[in-house]
């Protein structure tokens, strides 16, 4: 029986280069993991995008109509206070109306 010699594995400390086909393979697999992370990135932020700003969009837009609406009222109010068409009740001032 003669033993055989079993190899001896390398000292932790001391460093073992890579040859260059094992470093040329581990840079494409780790590019390859960006690109892919990336692009499921772009797909499911794209996905929801619609949905994120569909309702803030109609919400800003149901804002500013309210906002004109206001707006155009109080133009309204002070078109006749200024023309004279509103009066206070109970006052002594008749109203006036200017126009056709």
């Amino acid at each position: 029986m003669n033993p055989e010699p079993t190899p001896t594995p390398p000292d932790m400390d001391t460093p073992v280069p890579f040859e260059d086909t094992q470093g040329w393979a581990i840079l494409k697999q780790g590019l390859s993991l960006v690109v892919v992370s990336a692009g499921w990135l772009v797909v499911v932020a794209a996905a929801v995008l619609p949905a994120r700003t569909q309702g803030a969009s109609r919400s800003s837009k149901l804002v500013w109509q309210q906002r004109q609406h206001e707006i155009q009222q109080s133009m309204s109010v002070s078109d006749a206070v200024e023309s004279g068409s509103v009066f206070q009740e109970g006052s002594d001032i008749e109203p006036t109306v200017t126009g056709p």
